[in-house]
């Protein structure tokens, strides 16, 4: 999907006066986004920071080894065989998070 988002000159300057000195920190999710913050709306600097997604495997494996993850599953009732899904982002249709649903319907259907 080729969408264009358009903003008129009267929308920034609404923008930039009623709504960003309300807010401490902006937050783009690539260094991208932070220079398109930076740009067209004109927010300073010092107000923008790299959110960066994603996850250093790592240390994830080590804080599931301290954490116990057999009581973890024990407590919300997920035996310790059972096969589990773990995504950290958004359940939206545009995220196509209903691929990976549809991927794993055929998968257990195969067992």
């Amino acid at each position: 999907m080729d969408v264009k988002i358009c903003f008129s000159p009267h929308d920034l300057e609404i923008y930039r006066k009623k709504i960003a000195p309300h807010v401490k920190m902006f937050y783009g999710v690539t260094p991208l986004r932070c220079s398109f913050l930076r740009d067209a709306y004109r927010i300073p600097q010092d107000k923008i920071k790299l959110l960066e997604m994603g996850l250093d495997d790592e240390i994830f494996k080590e804080k599931i080894a301290a954490n116990n993850s057999d009581a973890l599953r024990s407590k919300i009732g997920v035996n310790n065989d059972d096969f589990v899904v773990l995504t950290g982002g958004k359940i939206d249709i545009l995220k196509n998070i209903h691929l990976v649903l549809e991927a794993f319907k055929i998968f257990i259907h195969q067992k």
